[in-house]
């Protein structure tokens, strides 16, 4: 789609092309904290591990594979999810 008027694009609204991307990864460690959201977790992303936020998650445990976008797990990804 273009940037013009008659594509449905104007300066005073989003992008309708616009769309987040996140990331599967699995949860490797967790540190514990007394407020579950400041809860933090290792998150191996096919080899690269990166700490990610629980904050979102606080049933998430070792072995959850999450979806993560900018540093927070939003979901658990199910076996049976594509």
């Amino acid at each position: 789609l273009g940037r013009s008027p008659e594509h449905g694009y104007t300066e005073n609204r989003r992008d309708p092309c616009a769309m987040c991307l996140a990331n599967p990864g699995v949860i490797r460690t967790i540190e514990e904290t007394a407020d579950p959201l400041f809860r933090m977790a290792e998150v191996d992303f096919g080899g690269v591990r990166q700490q990610v936020s629980l904050a979102c998650l606080p049933e998430a445990i070792v072995g959850d594979r999450v979806l993560v976008h900018v540093g927070i797990a939003l979901s658990l990804v199910t076996e049976s999810a594509p």
